[in-house]
């Protein structure tokens, strides 16, 4: 029985060298070729897109590939583009180089990090692993602190400095793929003359590079050809070599190019200790010609212009390190200034903030009570308390939420009975409501999924007849509005529900930090909310009595309260941010617009719905990808994570989750409509901060993934 083949993980797997190494060893190694943005596949290797931020999920994820040798030959090689953005170069080529060492070091798995011959100034030749790096260009300091990071990190990783060619793809071509591919078409190239260095070719370096592990050697190390030679002399030789016209290689001088970023005229690299460490010469550079002319005659040219089958797949946001999440919180200096206030003030907590806040959410809103608390969960939690909700009890809503909504009635000791979801709103179909309806039956709990207004007065002409109540669920829906009869309603304004409940978590449309509230219309409920949110405790002014020498310090308790406080500070924020609420509703609006105009052009793809008689604030943009497309939604998903994109699926039914599962015996197939949605939909960038060209990108973005496929 064959052994079985060690595994090598080389990341930067797209890459021109990353490939020529895979070509190398494939017969004697499973290659995984570690993928970032850029789609490859190789025959003999694997490929696997990875995400290298030294996070525990990015190392399990290595741990789980298991390899047995680790090549980081990742980086961005561009010296005019690493110029002009010096913060990217040194996060792709020095920080990440650090990363991949660090997680080696951690996995103890043996790892070789590739540099470069960009170290020094250029004015002395063949450099050895002694001589002092000076770079002279952005390009060549990230390369130096990756060496920086890389020893600091991983002590036993193998640095190699090297400068090599070989055939490369339709995205990344090395210096010899230019030059035999111009002079095939019959082109004139110049070429500079005061330009040296010491090529060798991919594949000796890749044999030098496994025979250094094998010796277990560690630091740095030159692998370069053994010949200096100017880029002319180079492209002159290589042109005999593939009988090609080396009279069409004009001599140039880097001189005359005073527009290109400062580079060392001399690269060349010392061979010496290489040659003392494996006991042979270096093959000369005429020899290493005529095996890359071996390769391509054997297939190698052409396997590799199709490894990387999309060329023009979109790059990562290179030059804005800015994620682009579905949702985002944006503090202005005037919110700042709010808490700051507080912060200074002698109460930040248990003062008059928090009543401030919650008369603004009442004014707002139209309701004629409310009452902040710690967070959305808290004032689900506390509106069905406040309604006597308990054991034994039943409250219906809809599987398609977060689990906070159901995981509240639970809190009361009542059951769940869900209830699909509408097809087009995706809010609960008030059609299905009434079958659900038993004897135990205490109240309705309608989401306002999106931020799209659930069909309320349907809901109460319901729970009017069978004597039950409800509660809103707003946590997307601040904001929101809806007609009834000709009349505008606001979501919150509880004319058609018994309490609605808000959350000021920082996706949403205003943020707290941590926060929610609760609005109704009864005063006794009001009461009961704010009781229970400060453990059950009375404490007001016509409780106190000279009479019956009862000052300010009694308080009372008759029920069994929560510490669900917000705090000043927090009350601060939320009733600044709430000034800008009209605002935020048409920023978001308006990208929505744009959106539906853009995206409903792809058949593949379905845009949100929004009901005649609904003024959505659009928490999120909810995309569906219809079934039976070349793409689905977890191609849209990850093809957006790796532009830098951070979307969202929302949500997970609540059935399908293992607690529920396990202790109710929910099933796959339950409730359609809501699977239906969740395995067809995500939500992408909505916030008002969004700027017009972010939306662009987004659009053509997604545009590229579906048709990609």
């Amino acid at each position: 029985m064959a052994d079985k083949k060690k595994k090598l993980l080389i990341t930067g797997g797209s890459g021109l060298l990353a490939l020529n190494w895979a070509c190398a060893v494939r017969k004697g190694w499973d290659v995984i070729l570690g993928l970032h943005h850029r789609k490859a596949e190789l025959l003999g290797a694997r490929s696997q897109f990875l995400n290298l931020d030294e996070s525990k999920k990015s190392i399990s994820q290595i741990r789980d590939l298991a390899p047995n040798l680790i090549v980081h030959t990742a980086g961005w090689t561009s010296v005019e583009k690493c110029e002009a953005h010096p913060e990217v170069a040194m996060q792709i080529n020095a920080r990440l180089a650090g990363s991949v060492a660090k997680i080696a070091a951690t996995l103890k798995v043996p790892h070789i990090h590739i540099s470069t011959d960009h170290l020094f100034q250029g004015n002395e030749s063949f450099y050895t692993e002694n001589s002092v790096p000076s770079p002279l260009n952005c390009y060549g300091k990230s390369k130096q602190k990756a060496e920086d990071f890389v020893q600091t990190y991983n002590s036993d990783s193998l640095i190699i400095r090297t400068n090599f060619f070989g055939w490369g793809h339709l995205g990344r071509k090395s210096i010899s793929d230019q030059i035999i591919q111009s002079l095939r078409q019959g082109d004139t190239i110049n070429m500079f003359t005061d330009v040296f260095f010491s090529p060798i070719l991919a594949d000796h370096l890749v044999t030098i590079a496994h025979n250094l592990i094998e010796i277990g050697y560690k630091g740095i190390v030159n692998v370069p050809g053994c010949e200096r030679v100017s880029k002319y002399e180079f492209a002159c030789r290589i042109a005999k070599k593939f009988y090609l016209p080396d009279q069409n290689v004009q001599r140039a001088s880097i001189t005359e190019r005073k527009n290109l970023t400062s580079r060392p005229k001399d690269m060349s690299l010392s061979s010496k200790k290489i040659q003392e460490l494996l006991g042979f010469d270096l093959a000369g550079l005429d020899e290493q010609f005529e095996r890359l002319r071996d390769q391509e005659a054997q297939g190698r040219h052409a396997e590799l212009l199709n490894a990387t089958k999309d060329p023009c797949f979109p790059e990562p946001e290179l030059f804005n390190k800015k994620t682009i999440s579905y949702g985002q919180h944006r503090l202005s200096e005037a919110d700042i200034d709010a808490v700051v206030e507080v912060l200074r003030s002698s109460t930040i907590t248990q003062g008059t903030k928090v009543s401030e806040f919650g008369n603004n959410l009442a004014d707002f809103s139209g309701a004629k009570f409310s009452w902040p608390v710690s967070n959305g969960t808290a004032a689900l939690h506390l509106s069905l308390i406040a309604l006597g909700i308990g054991p034994g009890d039943e409250v219906i809503t809809t599987p398609l939420t977060f689990c906070a909504t159901a995981n509240a009635i639970l809190y009361t000791g009542a059951n769940v009975r869900f209830v699909d979801v509408d097809p087009n709103t995706l809010n609960i179909d008030v059609n299905l409501i009434e079958r659900a309806i038993t004897p135990k039956t205490k109240a309705i709990l309608p989401v306002d999924f999106r931020g799209h207004p659930a069909d309320l007065r349907e809901i109460k002409l319901i729970a009017d007849r069978y004597g039950i109540k409800v509660v809103e669920d707003g946590a997307h829906s601040i904001g929101s509005t809806y007609k009834y009869k000709g009349e505008t309603y606001k979501c919150g304004d509880c004319q058609h529900v018994d309490l609605c409940t808000y959350s000021f978590h920082p996706v949403k449309h205003i943020t707290t930090g941590e926060g929610g509230a609760v609005t109704t219309n009864d005063s006794d409920l009001f009461q009961r909310i704010q009781n229970l949110c400060k453990h059950g405790i009375d404490r007001r002014d016509h409780m106190f009595s000279d009479k019956e020498r009862r000052g300010s310090w009694y308080y009372e308790m008759d029920s069994l309260g929560f510490n669900y406080r917000l705090t000043d500070f927090q009350a601060a924020l939320g009733s600044s941010q709430l000034k800008k609420l009209p605002e935020i509703k048409r920023r978001r609006r308006e990208i929505v617009k744009y959106y539906n105009q853009e995206l409903s052009q792809y058949e593949e793809l379905q845009v949100p719905f929004e009901s005649p008689s609904v003024d959505s604030n659009f928490h999120l943009y909810l995309l569906r990808v219809r079934p039976g497309m070349k793409a689905d939604r977890y191609d849209l998903f990850t093809g957006l994570q790796r532009l830098n994109y951070r979307p969202m699926v929302h949500y997970i039914p609540i059935h399908l989750l293992g607690y529920y599962k396990r202790n109710f015996g929910y099933k796959q197939g339950d409730f359609p409509v809501a699977e239906k949605c969740y395995q067809e939909s995500l939500s992408i960038p909505l916030y008002p901060s969004l700027s017009d060209e972010e939306v662009d990108k987004c659009i053509k973005d997604i545009a590229a993934i579906i048709r990609r496929k």
